[in-house]
C-alpha cells in the first residue's frame, strides 16, 4: 500500500474487498483486545470473583453462569479501560472458566 494522503488512504480502503476487509479487521480486533487485556492480566483480575461466582450458583443454581460473567465484566473492564464487551470476549475466547479460578 502506498498512499501520501488521507483521500488516497480512503480510497484504497474503500477498494479492499469486503472478505478480505472483513479478514484484516477481525485480526486487529484480537491484536487490540490481547494488546488491551493480557491473558495473564484477565486472569489476575478474575480471580477475586471465582468465590462469589461459586456461592451465588451455590445459592441459585439455575443462575446463568453467562449472566454473572456479563456482571463481573462490567467491573473488571474498568481495570483494563475497554467495553464489557471486550471482557466478555475475552472470557469466552481464552475458554476461562471462572468457577476454577
Amino acid at each position: 500500500f502506498n498512499f501520501t494522503t488521507e483521500s488516497e488512504w480512503v480510497d484504497m480502503i474503500v477498494r479492499i474487498p469486503e472478505r478480505e476487509y472483513s479478514f484484516i479487521e477481525y485480526h486487529a480486533n484480537e491484536f487490540a483486545a490481547h494488546l488491551l487485556v493480557p491473558t495473564g492480566a484477565l486472569i489476575e483480575n478474575l480471580t477475586p470473583f471465582s468465590p462469589l461466582v461459586k456461592e451465588v450458583l451455590k445459592e441459585m443454581p439455575e443462575m446463568d453462569v453467562n449472566m454473572l460473567i456479563e456482571y463481573i465484566a462490567s467491573d473488571v473492564c474498568k481495570d483494563f479501560g475497554v467495553s464489557y464487551e471486550v471482557i466478555i470476549h475475552r472470557i469466552k475466547r481464552e475458554n476461562i472458566d471462572i468457577l476454577n479460578l
